[in-house]
């Protein structure tokens, strides 16, 4: 028999060689070691161990084909993006306008000099002294453009489908069917735009960033008056015939018209700067024309029925004083 301090003496490993292979002689112990090893039998082992590893071995295999099905279906989506990328590239390079080379016009007016332009959609423009402006032998596209740096009358061919804009540095004018004045010099601080017929739109711009700034929609006989330096626009009703009377004439007539409004056309017409206080524009009202009078002729005279007086300084500005 096997006492019980052998048995304690195996569980703390506390067994001498001597007590160990008396153990092992032992019957008892014998017969549980051969019970165990037939009811633990290799192939049960082998089978479950075969079976975790071939478990293992599909979970590899579906996680594979997963990616792989995920790779197939990603390839097939990109393929249609790509494809649809180069469709939509092809439409916008076969819709863009090709590149045609125009041929550009421009027209430039000296002192007291007008000069009459008509563009090839039949528009009209009477250009007025000291003047340029820029336009293309033909309008392609959906606009007609054309740039003007001075003062000129328009007359506007209809086309509803081809807006007409007329560029300056401070407004952009658009115009459908119409006439009307811009008086937009790039050296100005006021610029204006009367309208004579129809409907035109006046947006002007920021010149510290060449942006739009504001939008007006102008009636027959408005004026629109916009200061570059204040950024500020106004709209009076006004008679636009005292305003548009040098394109029929051929000559500068002013019927009734304050020095405020003169003294820029006199500017332009003679090439000659004039400085004048704003009391003194403002109050003052003068109805002539000129044909072949000189600037010191003129200014004699309204100088004469008004008790001012001018001069003219070593900068070759001329100044109007009380």
């Amino acid at each position: 028999m096997i006492n019980r301090g052998i048995i304690r003496k195996l569980f703390i490993k506390g067994l001498s060689s001597e007590e160990r292979a008396k153990l092992n002689e032992s019957k008892l112990i014998n017969n549980l070691l051969l019970k165990q090893w037939e009811e633990f039998s290799c192939s049960t082992a082998d089978y479950q161990q075969e079976q975790r590893i071939w478990n293992k071995i599909n979970n590899k295999k579906r996680s594979t084909k997963r990616f792989i099905t995920s790779i197939k279906q990603f390839s097939v989506a990109a393929s249609i993006i790509l494809f649809i990328g180069c469709c939509t590239l092809a439409t916008l390079l076969l819709n863009q306008p090709k590149h045609i080379n125009q041929t550009w016009y421009i027209t430039s007016t000296g002192k007291q000099n007008m000069d009459s332009i008509m563009f090839s959609d039949g528009s009209y423009a009477l250009v007025n002294a000291g003047s340029k402006i820029t336009y293309p032998k033909e309008f392609i596209g959906g606009q007609r453009i054309i740039h003007l740096s001075g003062q000129a009358f328009f007359s506007i061919a209809k086309d509803e489908r081809r807006p007409f804009i007329i560029k300056t540095k401070c407004l952009n004018v658009t115009a459908l069917g119409t006439s009307f004045e811009v008086f937009s010099y790039d050296s100005d601080e006021c610029v204006e735009t009367i309208l004579h017929s129809g409907k035109i739109k006046v947006e002007t711009k920021n010149l510290d960033n060449e942006l739009p700034n504001n939008i007006y929609i102008l009636n027959p006989n408005n004026k629109l008056s916009y200061s570059t330096r204040t950024q500020n626009a106004k709209i009076e009703t006004i008679d636009v015939d005292s305003y548009t009377a040098w394109r029929t004439s051929k000559k500068l007539t002013f019927k009734n018209e304050k020095l405020a409004m003169i003294i820029p056309r006199l500017e332009k017409w003679y090439g000659q700067a004039i400085v004048c206080p704003v009391e003194i524009a403002n109050h003052y009202h003068f109805t002539f024309s000129i044909n072949q009078e000189s600037l010191d002729l003129i200014l004699s005279i309204i100088c004469k029925q008004t008790g001012l007086s001018f001069s003219v300084t070593e900068q070759d500005k001329l100044y109007i004083i009380k």
